[in-house]
């Protein structure tokens, strides 16, 4: 080659130059380029951790969120079993709030059958006692009379002539005095034969009785609407008491009396 076609010495070192610079600039570059990865893996690595602390918080928070639906279904169970007490506590209370009034009932009806001995008295206080506490405004009280015959004491919402027809021997009212067994519609068995037609709506027939002695009977027939369902245990037990002490009351005062002087007549003297 010849020496004149030859390039300059100071372009041969320009071009040496400029090529060092961009090896310079690929070196730069490259570290840039490295940093920036390093860069990149560093927050890689923290961005899993990061999801990995996060999944971890997500399953902690189902577990709490498990623990919490468990306890809402344990409380709610726990409300259920309260609820339930707290009922069973009101229809214990509601049951002695009846006793109760039912004992307040039952002493009322006996003192009023026992706290006098007068006859128009006692009659009153046994048709208020049907009236008011067993629940019917249609009762006739038959007692028997000198002649041997059952005949109306007293009554009330019936007639005469309906009571009667009860004074015989047939009959539920009959059944009742002949054997001093009382008789309760739904509650005694006894064929539709037996009911007259003066009984046609009769509910209950109590006997009055001493010791086993029948000289008399209550014949209670439609019950009030509020009583629609029949008669409960407290209007058994009203009976019951009528049949036992209203017998005694009403011969007590009928043998008082007898044997108490009229006003202004010496004991002892004749008619």
């Amino acid at each position: 080659m010849d020496r004149d076609s030859m390039p300059p010495r100071g372009y041969a070192q320009s071009v040496f130059d400029d090529t060092q610079r961009y090896i310079q600039k690929l070196l730069d570059g490259n570290d840039q380029l490295r940093r920036k990865l390093a860069g990149l893996e560093s927050e890689k690595v923290a961005l899993e951790k990061e999801h990995l602390s996060l999944r971890e918080e997500v399953v902690g928070l189902r577990e709490r969120l498990a623990r919490c639906r468990q306890d809402q279904s344990e409380l709610q169970d726990r409300l259920h079993e309260v609820e339930s007490e707290s009922r069973g506590y009101a229809d214990e209370y509601l049951q002695l709030e009846r006793r109760n009034s039912n004992l307040v009932n039952l002493y009322v009806a006996s003192y009023g059958l026992h706290g006098t001995l007068d006859r128009a008295t006692i009659l009153q206080t046994i048709k208020e006692i049907v009236i008011n506490l067993v629940g019917s405004e249609e009762l006739a009280i038959l007692e028997l009379g000198d002649d041997g015959r059952f005949e109306m004491a007293d009554s009330f919402g019936v007639d005469e002539e309906h009571c009667r027809a009860l004074s015989g021997k047939a009959g539920l009212v009959g059944k009742v005095i002949a054997t001093g067994h009382p008789w309760v519609d739904g509650r005694s068995s006894a064929p539709a034969a037996e009911r007259t037609d003066a009984e046609e709506h009769l509910s209950a027939c109590i006997p009055l009785r001493v010791d086993e002695r029948v000289f008399g009977a209550i014949a209670i027939f439609r019950l009030l609407p509020q009583k629609s369902s029949g008669l409960v245990d407290v209007d058994h037990e009203i009976l019951d008491l009528l049949a036992a002490q209203a017998g005694t009351a009403l011969l007590c005062s009928t043998l008082y009396a007898r044997n108490t002087p009229a006003p202004g007549s010496t004991p002892g003297s004749g008619s």
